[in-house]
């Protein structure tokens, strides 16, 4: 009995020593962004959608208060022309790329692009336009 408790003991040890080690690593500072799309229409000849846009605000807000991003790492778009979806991302890009440079030492960057809405197997459907998946890549 003396010999199983003192194995299980070394294993509970690993155990532990697995989890800290782990914590060591999850330590270093994390920035998260967001780009959350909420887009009910999508042109004449699709029906529009009652609660993309209102969907897309909720996604936001749980990321927001329960997710760790910042306010100031959010962007929400609410029924966005293609233009303002096109700067949206662009915007990301540029913020993202500054808080990496700006990093010391580098943490780790988690990018989100959420969208509720229509979309076909060519791209995202923003109003009559389509933003193509291999651009949105």
């Amino acid at each position: 009995m003396n010999a199983f408790f003192s194995r299980g003991a070394r294993s509970g040890v690993m155990a532990v020593s697995l989890v800290l080690a782990g914590a060591r690593v999850e330590a270093a500072p994390v920035q998260r962004f967001m780009l959350v799309i909420g887009a009910n229409s999508a042109g004449a000849d699709r029906p529009k959608l009652q609660y993309a846009v209102s969907d897309a605000e909720r996604f936001a807000r749980v990321l927001t208060e329960l997710g760790g991003v910042t306010r100031a790492n959010e962007i929400v778009l609410r029924q966005p022309t293609l233009q303002e979806l096109i700067a949206a991302l662009d915007l990301l890009h540029a913020r993202v790329s500054d808080v990496r440079r700006a990093s010391s030492p580098p943490g780790r960057t988690e990018v989100l692009v959420y969208y509720s809405g229509h979309a076909d197997e060519q791209g995202l459907l923003i109003g009559d336009d389509r933003y193509s998946y291999r651009a949105l890549r």
